[in-house]
């Protein structure tokens, strides 16, 4: 009866400590898991009569996330996967929480809710990797020597680069607007270019320029609409495009 608190304090306890972590390699991130975990023991201690369920869920919602993370893994970090020991790690213990969290007395009933649960999970942190969008930022500096078309060069270091041609008009009237140019360098620099990138597992199907932010004037310049990249088209290294961490939502 108790096993299901012992093992929320545990998920809440790692909640805690991944959050902080969190905090200083990606920023401050909402912590969803360790709120619904704790709100599942106070349900608990409050007699709820659906306070199980909520045990259930909150265990589901645990693995949904690692399972994410494996995914992550898999597709975006292959060979490394030492770093699979911490998502296992909460995994597991959120899989005992579900297994030790009664909601029905029928045996068969019982084992088939908990193979439900786990199978489920896995299915849908691991399967949205079918279809993944996400936002990355890149800088870019803007080529427009050519006059029916421009470069775009997308930088994540001097190593790694991505250029591509484009021709859209309104991107390039705004970019002459609200871009920044230096003395000694021709054309117009973008910094923190956000771009709308859709992978399919590993392999990028789609990516749409949005807005860049002006270091000048710390303002947020938002484009008039999103400028598809034709990726059939780029020269370099694509894969500066590709998340480099997992979205977080816990």
């Amino acid at each position: 009866m108790y096993f299901k608190y012992f093992f929320s304090t545990l998920l809440i306890i790692w909640g805690i400590l991944s959050g902080f972590i969190k905090l200083f390699h990606e920023g401050l991130h909402f912590p969803f898991l360790t709120i619904l975990t704790a709100a599942s023991i106070i349900a608990g201690i409050a007699r709820y009569k659906h306070a199980n369920s909520l045990f259930v869920f909150t265990g589901w919602a645990w693995m949904v996330f690692n399972f994410e993370l494996i995914g992550f893994i898999i597709f975006f970090d292959p060979g490394n996967y030492g770093r699979m020991i911490m998502p296992i790690m909460p995994l597991v213990v959120a899989l005992l929480l579900v297994l030790f969290t009664p909601t029905t007395e029928q045996v068969n009933r019982f084992v088939w809710e908990k193979v439900l649960v786990f199978f489920s999970s896995m299915l849908i942190g691991i399967g949205s990797y079918v279809y993944k969008p996400r936002i990355e930022t890149v800088n870019c500096w803007y080529d427009f020597t050519h006059e029916y078309h421009y470069t775009v060069i997308f930088t994540e270091s001097p190593q790694k680069t991505l250029e591509v041609e484009l021709s859209f008009e309104m991107l390039k009237k705004q970019v002459k607007q609200e871009g920044l140019q230096y003395e000694g360098r021709p054309g117009y620099y973008c910094p923190e270019t956000e771009v709308r990138v859709i992978t399919s597992f590993s392999k990028i199907v789609s990516a749409e320029i949005l807005s860049f932010r002006n270091t000048d004037t710390f303002k947020k310049i938002r484009f008039s609409g999103p400028t598809s990249i034709p990726l059939s088209q780029v020269v370099g290294d694509i894969d500066i495009l590709k998340p480099s961490y997992m979205s977080i939502w816990d």
